[in-house]
Order: structure tokens, then C-alpha cells, then sequence
């Protein structure tokens, strides 16, 4: 099955060491999870845990992943919202989501997939559930 994947997996991908959970899974993620990489990817970026998971990368791996970064391989899927908004306001009528929730949602949606994050969003794991989408958590 296809998975949606946060940024920090996201990261793991490009860095080619997915968890073992995930290896061989066709992968996508959402414009915001791949905005967030690109602000902890900066150089004298943020000092959050992205940025420190980054850091603790070897050098040529993180090279590997800023080359990978700004060329997207072929094998990591990236939706415009010009195709999921209409999709977001279907599934979520009330806007009850916020625009990270709403897009990892919609994603899942039109790829048919499942998604999977590394820290738990209670909101996100409702709407999944609601609309039939596979939901995991995979705290690393």
C-alpha cells in the first residue's frame, strides 16, 4: 500500500535509511511536511527536532538529502493543492482541520493510501478514521 509520510520520515527517505516498516512502500508526502524539511534543511536553520535529527546525519548524507531535497526523487509523490483542495473540502465540510491534517488527509485520499507519521495527531487519526484511511504511528 502507498503511505503518506511526515517530514520526518520524509527525511528518512531522501537520506535512503527508511524504517524498516516502510521499505519498498510506494511514498508521498504532503507540501507542508515537505516545507517544514526545506526550513530545517536551511543552513543555520531552526534548532528543532528536525534539524537536530539533520545534523546528526554524516556529511555525505546530508548532502545526499539537500541534492535529494531540491530534486525530488521519481519515487516520492507530491500533490499540488490545486488538486486537493477541492478534495479537502469534501472531506473535511466544517474546516475542522488544520491545513497540515487537511492535506495529509486529502493525499491519502486521492493516492489511495494510507498514512503514517512519527508523532501522533489525535485530529488527523479522527478524520482518517472517518474516511476509511489507514492511520500508524511510527515513533523512531
Amino acid at each position: 500500500m502507498s503511505v503518506v509520510v511526515d517530514d520526518v520520515l520524509l527525511l528518512r527517505a531522501l537520506a535512503r535509511r527508511p524504517p524498516p516498516e516502510l521499505a519498498g512502500e510506494p511514498t508521498a508526502t504532503t507540501g507542508v511536511w515537505y516545507f517544514r524539511l526545506g526550513q530545517a534543511l536551511r543552513p543555520g536553520g531552526a534548532s528543532g527536532h528536525l534539524s537536530r535529527r539533520i545534523a546528526a546525519l554524516p556529511l555525505p548524507q546530508r548532502s545526499a538529502v539537500r541534492a535529494a531535497f531540491d530534486e525530488l526523487p521519481a519515487g516520492v509523490g507530491l500533490l499540488s493543492l490545486r488538486r486537493l483542495v477541492p478534495v479537502i473540502r469534501r472531506l473535511d465540510p466544517h474546516g475542522r482541520l488544520n491545513l497540515l491534517a487537511a492535506e495529509a488527509l486529502a493525499a491519502a485520499y486521492v493516492l489511495e493510501a494510507g498514512v503514517v507519521v512519527t508523532t501522533d495527531a489525535p485530529l488527523l487519526q479522527t478524520a482518517c478514521a472517518e474516511t476509511g484511511i489507514p492511520y500508524r504511528v511510527l515513533p523512531l
